[in-house]
């Protein structure tokens, strides 16, 4: 039974997005907190304080520039010394089990369990499905929309209680 079948392409556009959208939201909040505390407890002159939150923001900052360079460099880098190419072609469609993907680039498959998915990131293109060790794998949407969207979120919620999905903020 093939579920919910999409195809597209990965390529270095579709890595951008992602590097841009899979971040989380909390990080973001936080690298601002930390910021605002730290300069508040400047003007109250604790200054001992205000370092701590001036490294935490400084720390917390980085590690979102690496999470954006890793997801698009590292992927990347790791198609063109693989496979020789900027972009992968892929099928992909659910089952009994979970997801199947199949990379028609390089003609490898990876099955996914339900229960090992951990967060599903939306994109203007891509559904990109993580897992627990930060594998991920592209469902696109445009072959989703007449199917409905919301119909395989709601499916993959029901598969995976814990799976926790971020979805884009739509404009009106």
């Amino acid at each position: 039974m093939e579920l919910f079948k999409t195809s597209g392409i990965l390529d270095e556009a579709v890595l951008k997005e992602l590097g841009k959208k899979g971040i989380p939201a909390s990080m973001n909040a936080l690298i601002i907190i930390l910021f605002i505390g730290g300069i508040a407890l400047i003007f109250l002159e604790k200054y001992l304080l205000a370092v701590v939150y001036l490294f935490g923001f400084l720390f917390f900052l980085l590690v979102r520039i690496l999470l954006k360079r890793i997801t698009v460099n590292k992927n990347l880098r790791n198609m063109r010394e693989l496979n020789g190419t900027d972009r992968y072609e892929y099928i992909t469609w659910f089952d009994e089990e979970g997801l199947v993907g199949i990379n028609l680039t390089n003609h490898a498959e990876v099955k996914l369990l339900y229960q090992s998915l951990k967060r599903v990131v939306e994109t203007e293109q891509i559904l990109a499905v993580v897992t627990r060790g930060s594998q991920f794998q592209p469902v696109f949407k445009t072959d989703l929309e007449q199917r409905g969207l919301e119909d395989l979120l709601a499916f993959l919620q029901s598969r995976n209680k814990k799976l926790k999905i971020i979805r884009m903020k739509h404009k009106k």
